[in-house]
């Protein structure tokens, strides 16, 4: 077994028995559904930065980027913009209702359990389509270092997920976030420094970028500029970033 696979192994392993470890502290409901009060504001923050750093937010953006362009990096600036401005306005008067979901949200607002329910099953709907990529990108990895088949991995990385938030809850899913936003953060900020190092520097990748847009006859300027993708796509992902942080 090679080194990058025994990491993978080790590190999805150690969450999933972290999160058994931190279900012996959960004694009610409200310590699953919401850590039993004690979570800090940044702890709060992390869990929710946390469901929009990931797969989409990273490989996702940066395969967009080298189709489209530079322009595309609006995604990562308009979830920050979409969480400030929920976190600003809505964050605290949520925590003083004991709001934990959208649904009672809804609730609170027009007084309806039909209302609740309604909203909640529409938005668990979008979810269960939005986390059914989580697997497919462990498996994927868990496929393509181990040698396993692409099933198997898939149903791995199924498991952990189900196991870990499950066990944890909001806690043991607030503190994964914090490790997982801190590895990918760090871990592609490093790799982007080694390669462009081993590449000669910046001036040789954007000469090496620049020559391959030629060659796909792509315009240069608009690649390079942060409009280039047109000030509608950049209002239109604000706006779907809002959406989803009222969620």
């Amino acid at each position: 077994m090679s080194i990058t696979a025994l990491v993978i192994i080790l590190y999805l392993g150690f969450f999933a028995a972290f999160g058994v470890y931190l279900n012996r502290g959960n004694k009610t409901a409200s310590d699953w559904a919401i850590g039993g009060g004690s979570l800090g504001v940044f702890m709060l923050a992390a869990g929710i930065a946390g469901t929009r750093i990931g797969g989409a937010g990273t490989y996702g953006v940066a395969g967009d980027v080298i189709n489209e362009g530079l322009g595309h990096l609006w995604y990562g600036v308009n979830s920050f913009a979409a969480l400030f401005l929920v976190g600003l306005f809505f964050a605290i008067p949520y925590r003083r209702l004991k709001v934990v979901s959208v649904g009672q949200v809804f609730d609170h607002r027009f007084g309806s359990y039909r209302c609740q329910w309604l909203t909640s099953l529409c938005v668990q709907a979008e979810y269960l389509v939005v986390n059914i990529i989580e697997p497919y990108v462990i498996g994927s990895i868990v496929s393509g270092v181990t040698g396993l088949p692409f099933v198997v991995g898939v149903a791995i990385g199924g498991f952990l997920i189900v196991t870990f938030t499950v066990s944890g809850g909001l806690k043991g899913t607030a503190i994964a976030n914090v490790v997982h936003c801190s590895v990918i953060i760090l871990g592609l900020l490093l790799v982007g420094v080694i390669a462009m190092n081993n590449l000669g520097g910046w001036e040789e990748v954007r000469s090496l970028a620049d020559g391959m847009l030629n060659e796909s006859g792509k315009e240069q300027a608009k690649w390079w500029s942060f409009t280039g993708i047109g000030w509608a796509t950049i209002i239109a992902l604000l706006s779907e970033e809002r959406r989803v942080g009222d969620e």
